[in-house]
């Protein structure tokens, strides 16, 4: 133990080695809190910062040199290769397929049809062969085009038949579907209308209106070869044309009769009668013609006072003298027939006997196809034999015997020729052979 007065042995620090060059000297840390020692932290080195700015000039440098040369470059004249022939034709062929295609949507198959031919003589197997499908519907569809083409110009003159018969040749599984729908429902509209205007003509009458009547039902028919009303029609304008050849003779050519026989049917009744005789002395038919003359005149004179019978006994002279038809010197006598005629088939009809009231008006069409009265009553017995003849039809498998007189009342109203005269016909003879 020390004495007390002894002082205290102080240690002296060691030296600090020199510090580094490349370093930045140590800092101390104090600790405050007692009895703890000095902790000395080595700081971080600290990273020198190197300048950038001599790249960037570098870069800049390299970009400007070769901006220069691609601008030298472009300043250079292009000289182009030669050009392949392999692409040059695809793109012609390709050119010409899509041009066909859009001529298929515009529904000209014809043109089309150009285009793709013209493809498949360059190169047959273009596209895989798509051409080739193309151009075998194009083949189908040609035709087809030129059926529609023709039915579209037969509606535009109103020629029902024709049109009719233009789309029968389109085939069954034509890609024109559209337009066949539309022509076809073209064509059903202009028949209604065509029948319109057939029952307007057949109300009317007249030699004008019947050729044009039967022009027109012929036409209908031809679309629809069982419809009823053009069936109707069509024997309306023939009972109202047919004329009454009695004792036609066909005269030869070389025959002086020949002359004589234009003379009259022109309306120089004169002229005719002079030649007549003028030849009847060579020529038997001209000794006829003069006969026939004379006796016509001689009825011609007392007109007026003629029956029906003889009537119809002058008419059939004019017509023999004339080649058939009757001519300009029979006028008076159709007047007359159309008095005469008119007024049994009007007595005939106030009585129910239809027979005998179509029969004399027909006798009535037949010398004047202009009369109203006798075509009212030719249009009326029309309707009635009609609607017997339906009743014939429906009666002829449960009741023959009631069907029988129905049909007989049927074809003793119409004309031969008429088309329910003819079913009516046909009905009595099946009933007659059971």
């Amino acid at each position: 133990m020390a004495p007390p007065n002894r002082p205290p042995v102080r240690r002296t620090k060691a030296a600090a080695p020199p510090p580094r060059s490349d370093t930045v000297p140590e800092q101390e840390l104090s600790v405050s809190a007692p009895g703890r020692r000095r902790v000395t932290r080595r700081p971080k080195e600290v990273e020198v910062k190197k300048s950038k700015a001599p790249l960037v000039i570098v870069l800049l440098l390299l970009v400007a040199v070769a901006g220069a040369g691609y601008w030298k470059l472009s300043q250079r004249p292009v000289v182009a290769g030669p050009p392949d022939p392999s692409i040059a034709l695809g793109e012609k062929l390709g050119k010409l397929f899509q041009d066909g295609k859009n001529l298929v949507r515009q529904g000209k198959w014809s043109e089309a049809g150009a285009k793709f031919d013209e493809v498949l003589a360059a190169d047959p197997n273009f596209l895989d062969g798509a051409v080739k499908t193309y151009a075998a519907a194009a083949a189908k569809e040609i035709p087809n085009q030129k059926h529609f083409d023709a039915a579209q110009l037969a509606l535009e003159r109103n020629e029902v038949g024709t049109c009719a018969r233009e789309l029968a040749q389109v085939s069954a599984d034509t890609q024109q579907v559209v337009r066949r729908d539309a022509l076809q429902t073209k064509q059903a509209e202009l028949f209604k209308a065509r029948i319109i205007e057939g029952q307007g003509l057949a109300a009317f009458g007249g030699d004008a209106r019947m050729r044009k009547l039967k022009a027109l039902a012929e036409d209908l028919l031809i679309a629809r070869p069982d419809d009823r009303d053009a069936s109707e029609l069509k024997s309306r304008a023939d009972s109202a044309l047919r004329v009454r050849v009695v004792e036609k003779v066909e005269i030869p050519k070389d025959d002086p009769a020949l002359k004589v026989q234009t003379t009259y049917a022109s309306g120089d009744a004169g002229g005719a009668f002079t030649a007549a005789q003028a030849c009847a002395a060579e020529s038997e038919s001209c000794r006829a013609l003069e006969g026939k003359m004379k006796d016509l005149n001689a009825l011609l004179a007392k007109i007026e006072s003629l029956q029906p019978p003889e009537l119809e006994n002058a008419q059939r002279l004019d017509r023999q003298i004339a080649g058939g038809r009757s001519s300009p010197q029979g006028k008076p006598i159709a007047t007359r027939m159309g008095t005469a005629f008119y007024k049994k088939a009007s007595a005939a009809r106030i009585v129910g006997d239809w027979p005998q009231a179509m029969v004399n008006a027909f006798k009535v069409l037949d010398a004047d196809s202009s009369h109203s009265g006798a075509q009212t009553i030719v249009n009326d017995g029309r309707e009635r034999a009609k609607d017997l003849y339906l009743r014939c039809y429906q009666l002829s498998q449960s009741e023959p015997e009631a069907a029988k007189p129905l049909c007989t009342e049927v074809s003793a109203m119409l004309p031969a020729g008429d088309a329910y005269r003819e079913k009516s016909d046909k009905v009595l003879k099946g009933l007659n052979s059971r």
